[in-house]
């Protein structure tokens, strides 16, 4: 009977507790709060996925971007591991926290443009249900860009190229004060890249490569038959055939002005000899008795003898030996031009003589060698008309009916000649000796020749010619004694100025290829 009376009361309870309406709608609330609090916190989990999502995928359209501008070509194993650092950086600068797998990077090369693809997916932990047992405590995502750029795929008809290289020593400096590359290692990384795609078109001809400083250098013959001059490409007032326009400048020519008795005093001096010290008691002697004829021819010529191993006398020397007008005429024919064995100069700023570059013509040129050559170290003065005139003749070396394209890449002005004789023979400066300008222009050989006719002598030869200012900017004073408009010589669109190696590649890619790739890239679609 106790326990009837003890279930009767738990039934009672309970249907009191149901009959009781107090409170009710608290019972599907509590029953579903742990639902409302899932979501809650999903919620939040998602916004959070969202965030990260967005941040990557900026990142990756950046970094796509980025492999534009340090891809112009298919990546080679090294480039591939720079690329792979490149987006790994652009995703740790979005997502500093985060971590990533190693991304995969798709170049393609089609014609006219590269095709560019990264992809890389990213893992964190999950923030608000990370102690739910039931959820992933990591989350993963991945995204992907893509971007195009396009590429110079060379000409359509068949084209010879010359290119003329400035290898002065101001080539070993940077674009600007600032520092940073060189533009000669801008240009061995650009002609390396060049060589991998747009020299390789087969309607590219590259039939010399010529570097230049004050003169270019030649080497004729192979092996030990082979002979290197310094190349002059000027037309003289009087052809040497043995080249002797330097040597001639020897101790014992000085005989023609000395007494008989005293021909010992140069008996034993070789070329280049009469400057040195232990020399300088015979050449005090030789000097007296010079200067006791009082000839202006006697005292030019020793004093080019003495200081034959200057290249203030060598530069005077040869420029006294063109003849200007000849060789404008000549431009469009054969001539014999000014050439001296190497061994003749011996001032490292002329004809590139100290240095071991050198022009390379028709079966000479290939990728290798053009490599080599630019490994070469830069060195002496310049003289932009010397490859000029030696890409002009090699234009008509070639004589075949394709198209001609000589490209200069210049970055400074020609060094001018400062010094002359006067009717003593004795040695002055220009500026103080010759007051007209125009007759200073003989000592200024490129302009003195682009007055003369030297432009457009080489468009009547058919020749397209590009000149491409490396980091500097070209005298613009139209009276100052430097001045070369060299927009008008090469016209408009055949004229470039290049402030950085990026401008420069671009410039060369432009006149390679026919279309305007200063743009780095863009992004296209995801699919």
């Amino acid at each position: 009977m106790l326990i009837n009376k003890c279930v009767f009361r738990k039934y009672r309870f309970l249907s009191l507790f149901f009959k009781n309406e107090k409170g009710g709608i608290l019972l599907p609330f509590i029953a579903l709060l742990p639902m409302f609090s899932g979501l809650l916190f999903l919620s939040f989990e998602i916004s959070q996925f969202l965030q990260k999502k967005a941040k990557l995928s900026d990142a990756i359209e950046q970094a796509t971007l980025a492999l534009t501008v340090e891809n112009n070509s298919i990546p080679d194993a090294n480039q591939s591991q720079k690329n792979i650092d490149l987006v790994t950086h652009y995703a740790t600068a979005y997502l500093p926290s985060e971590k990533f797998s190693t991304p995969i990077i798709d170049i393609s090369n089609n014609k006219g443009h590269l095709l560019y693809k990264a992809e890389t997916t990213m893992s964190y932990p999950a923030q608000f249900l990370a102690n739910n047992p039931l959820a992933n405590t990591k989350i993963s995502m991945a995204d992907s860009g893509a971007a195009r750029k396009d590429v110079p795929v060379g000409p359509s008809e068949l084209t010879d190229v010359v290119f003329v290289v400035d290898y002065s020593g101001s080539m070993n400096g940077s674009f600007d004060s600032a520092g940073g590359t060189t533009k000669i290692d801008a240009l061995r990384n650009i002609f390396h890249r060049l060589n991998s795609h747009i020299l390789k078109n087969d309607n590219i001809n590259t039939i010399g490569f010529i570097p230049f400083s004050w003169g270019t250098k030649t080497i004729v013959g192979t092996g030990s038959q082979s002979t290197t001059y310094c190349h002059f490409p000027y037309a003289p007032i009087k052809h040497k055939s043995a080249g002797d326009y330097l040597r001639q400048y020897t101790a014992s020519n000085l005989k023609q002005f000395l007494a008989p008795e005293n021909y010992h005093l140069v008996d034993n001096i070789g070329y280049g000899e009469l400057g040195n010290r232990n020399n300088r008691r015979n050449y005090l002697k030789i000097k007296d008795e010079i200067s006791h004829h009082k000839s202006s021819l006697a005292n030019e010529f020793m004093l080019k003898t003495h200081y034959i191993n200057k290249n203030f006398i060598i530069s005077n020397i040869l420029i006294s030996n063109i003849d200007y007008d000849k060789t404008i005429d000549l431009m469009s024919k054969k001539y014999k031009a000014i050439d001296i064995p190497i061994d003749d100069i011996l001032d490292g700023n002329i004809c590139l003589s100290s240095s071991t570059a050198y022009s390379l013509e028709f079966n000479k040129v290939s990728d290798n060698s053009i490599t080599e050559s630019l490994s070469i170290e830069p060195t002496g003065l310049t003289l932009v008309s010397s490859g000029i005139l030696a890409a002009n003749n090699l234009f008509k070396e070639a004589n075949d009916k394709n198209k001609k394209l000589m490209i200069v890449l210049s970055d400074g002005i020609d060094s001018g000649t400062t010094t002359t004789f006067d009717k003593g023979g004795n040695i002055i400066s220009i500026d103080d000796y010759i007051k007209n300008d125009e007759d200073k222009k003989p000592y200024r050989i490129t302009k003195n020749l682009i007055d003369k006719g030297m432009c457009e002598a080489i468009a009547d030869n058919q020749i397209r010619m590009v000149f491409i200012a490396i980091g500097y900017t070209p005298e613009t004073n139209v009276k100052s004694p430097t001045y070369i408009d060299w927009e008008k010589c090469v016209g408009k669109d055949n004229f470039y100025q290049a402030k950085d190696a990026h401008e420069l590649e671009a410039d060369l890619q432009q006149v390679l290829g026919g279309g305007n790739i200063r743009d780095v890239g863009r992004n296209t679609p995801k699919h």
